[in-house]
């Protein structure tokens, strides 16, 4: 018996002693188009049709490269599926890494232009857009009541962009519309109010009358714009999130066309997920989404 029980006891310690060494194990990933392409595809289809439908559009800003990277905040492939048009901001400086998220984002059926902050760049801007195979372009210009050299600047550079842009590419204003000649408005694509200037919401109701009335634009090419994270103040004196006021106002003034969210990279790594305000807006705006 006292054999039969030595020669067990070495047995349990042996075995003790396998089950306890630490082995490194690789972590398996496997992402939803790993595992079912056909299903990835299908819903990249759905999202591309949902689109292509009557519907609000949400756009967004996005600084594109910058200096220092801190995390995925900063590339195209981390934006959500939904998002129809981004504008880079840094687009002089469209890397590697951008051009290899850029097919990933088109082909869910989202429009990447190039942001032209200086009149003097818009060459540079056509190129860029041609060499990388970006949608087109956004600009933005200041309205100076009564300064002639200044609107023919701007109708002379919406000429050249015009002229440049190809079939399916857009063109879009942020700013004031009053800074667009009378018989330029037309060519602009799409309108993105600048709502980020104001912090009391009767400022904007204001820009909103002056852009519909005074400009004639269409409803449905005027967005307004709304920074993540600011703050704004109603009629009633009441300090609310700017960027749900802007959404619930899109409606409330008349079904506008939509909704530009501006630093968008600040609701990324939210405590309860990426870009949950951002994600918000696109469902209430679109409860189909």
């Amino acid at each position: 018996m006292k054999q039969t029980i030595i020669i067990i006891t070495l047995l349990l310690l042996t075995a003790c002693s396998d089950w306890t060494r630490i082995e490194p194990l690789e972590p398996v990933v496997r992402y939803p188009w790993q595992e079912s392409p056909q299903l990835w595809e299908e819903y990249k289809a759905s999202v591309r049709e949902y689109k292509e439908r009557d519907h609000s559009i949400i756009y967004a800003r996005l600084e594109n490269s910058p200096e220092k990277v801190t995390n995925e905040k900063h590339f195209l492939r981390s934006l959500p599926d939904s998002l129809d048009i981004v504008t880079l901001t840094n687009a002089a400086a469209f890397s590697q890494h951008d051009a290899e998220d850029l097919a990933w984002v088109q082909s869910f059926g989202t429009k990447v232009l190039y942001h032209i902050a200086d009149f003097g760049a818009a060459e540079a801007a056509i190129s860029s857009v041609k060499a990388n195979g970006l949608d087109g372009f956004s600009f933005t210009a200041s309205y100076k009541f009564g300064d002639q050299e200044h609107t023919a600047a701007i109708s002379a550079m919406i000429d050249r962009l015009v002229s440049a842009k190809s079939e399916g590419h857009l063109l879009v204003f942020e700013g004031n519309p009053m800074a667009i000649p009378a018989d330029k408005r037309d060519v602009i694509d799409c309108y993105v109010l600048n709502c980020i200037d104001y912090d009391k919401a009767h400022n904007i109701n204001i820009a909103v009358y002056e852009s519909l009335e005074k400009c004639a634009l269409p409803k449905d090419r005027l967005l307004l714009s709304a920074k993540v994270g600011a703050v704004l103040e109603t009629e009633s004196k009441a300090k609310v999130d700017a960027l749900t006021e802007m959404t619930e106002r899109v409606v409330t003034y008349g079904n506008l066309g939509g909704l530009a969210v501006y630093d968008i990279e600040k609701d990324y790594y939210h405590y309860d997920g990426n870009y949950v305000a951002v994600r918000t807006a696109i469902q209430t705006l679109n409860p189909s989404r």
